[in-house]
């Protein structure tokens, strides 16, 4: 629990998150096409959004021995946020329910949710040594949602003589996914969690920003570039 002033950057970052999670909402009224995609879509900014209140109330932030402020609930959040971005992703290639399909489906979820884990160990740590341990862990687990999204993904689209339309949209939107995911690892180096190169309210804006641009505009992005039918 801290009690002290609310940064800017949470109740900004829980606006432009209700926003998208609205878009989203009314896109799916408005279609009613593809149920799962939207489902997954609109929970992942629903479910972030939760974690900016409890930390705007000072439930999802506390003060580590070592005098960092430490807002958990966001990286708690991602442990769900996060793997559900990865896993609507892969349903983009992979529609049909057929168990090798599920095998890797669980395979993806669980390393996606191992790198949060570890990201959420690695920024409640207080020796520099412990920290960057959990960083290189959790870079290891995604390097395997990497080769999941890259390789295995790719390849079981294939032998499912999945459309090529379809696995051209999943490469896609995974390249975005990607090239978001990737730049929080990196401004969590900056930030006070890593290096500390840029003071905590401007770590905040920078996490506000990452979080609305990929819980909610790659959501919108996502349903808006499926192709027509039903899945």
């Amino acid at each position: 629990m801290h009690n002290g002033p609310v940064p800017l950057a949470l109740p900004l970052g829980w606006i432009g998150l209700m926003v998208g999670a609205l878009a989203l909402a009314v896109h799916w009224w408005m279609t009613d096409d593809h149920p799962w995609h939207h489902l997954l879509a609109l929970l992942v900014p629903a479910v972030t959004a939760l974690s900016y209140v409890a930390m705007m109330l000072g439930q999802g932030v506390t003060v580590l021995a070592s005098g960092r402020v430490f807002y958990w609930a966001r990286w708690a959040d991602a442990i769900i946020g996060a793997t559900l971005l990865v896993l609507n992703t892969a349903l983009v290639a992979l529609p049909r329910a057929i168990p090798r399909r599920n095998v890797l489906l669980v395979g993806l979820a669980a390393a996606n949710a191992m790198a949060m884990a570890c990201a959420l160990f690695a920024g409640a740590s207080v020796t520099p040594a412990v920290q960057w341990t959990w960083y290189a862990l959790g870079a290891g687990a995604y390097s395997v949602v990497l080769w999941g999204l890259f390789r295995c993904v790719p390849v079981q689209a294939r032998r499912e003589r999945i459309p090529v339309q379809r696995r051209r949209v999943f490469m896609r939107l995974r390249n975005v996914l990607v090239g978001l995911s990737v730049l929080y690892p990196v401004w969590w180096i900056a930030a006070p969690l890593g290096l500390g190169w840029v003071t905590l309210e401007t770590a905040l804006f920078g996490f506000a920003i990452l979080d609305v641009l990929s819980k909610a505009g790659y959501g919108v992005l996502l349903v808006g570039a499926l192709p027509s039918g039903s899945s």
